[in-house]
């Protein structure tokens, strides 16, 4: 999850037809070699959900909220 996060992380946003407008997906997640790509808060909060899981046993919203806090990074 978190790479394909990383790697569509640059069209986020963007309407879907102007990203089909760009061309075949191969060739549109192409990123230059050695390019640093990055994940967004999807990937922060997905991580949060699982250590929350692993450390609780079950979600509670006080320990999920805390972990979502403690993870953002803008």
């Amino acid at each position: 999850m978190a790479v394909g996060d990383a790697i569509g992380s640059r069209w986020e946003w963007l309407p879907a037809d102007m990203i089909y407008d760009m061309g075949p997906a191969d060739q549109i997640v192409m990123h230059a070699e050695g390019e640093t790509i990055y994940y967004t808060d999807d990937t922060q909060m997905m991580m949060s959900v699982a250590e929350a899981i692993i450390d609780d046993g079950t979600i509670r919203n006080d320990s999920l909220l805390r972990r979502f806090a403690d993870k953002y990074d803008p």
